[in-house]
């Protein structure tokens, strides 16, 4: 419910403010809160290894850089609704690319739970 709040929040404030600016103060607060945090004293919680460093750095840069931006972009071309639409559209990518990258088994029963909220959300949206 809060996601989808915030979808026609980021509707609304994109008509003015440029998107790629929203999602910079949005996301760069919370990443410089989680820094303060850390450097506060919380570093014992921080346990990762050099080796996977990378692809947390790349990950990281994918969900809390260029996602936010694609987001607020897409959303300055369309409704909120369309916009809650695609991002419905998460869980069937996720298993998409969970098969064709991680060589993840998708199950019977995860096709049908992709299917049932996706169903849930075609069916609000009518």
């Amino acid at each position: 419910m809060l996601f989808g709040a915030s979808l026609v929040a980021v509707r609304v404030i994109v008509e003015d403010v440029p998107p790629t600016t929203f999602a910079f103060v949005r996301y760069g607060f919370g990443g410089l809160f989680l820094l303060v945090c850390l450097v506060a004293g919380w570093r014992g919680l921080l346990r990762v290894s050099r080796n996977d460093l990378p692809a947390m750095l790349l990950l990281g840069g994918l969900i809390f850089a260029l996602f936010p931006v694609i987001i607020n972009i897409s959303l300055t071309l369309t409704e909120a609704s369309r916009g809650a639409l695609m991002v419905a559209t998460m869980p069937i990518w996720s298993a998409v690319l969970a098969r064709l990258i991680g060589g993840e088994q998708v199950t019977r029963r995860q096709i049908a739970g992709i299917a049932l909220s996706f169903s849930g959300v075609g069916i609000v949206m009518a």
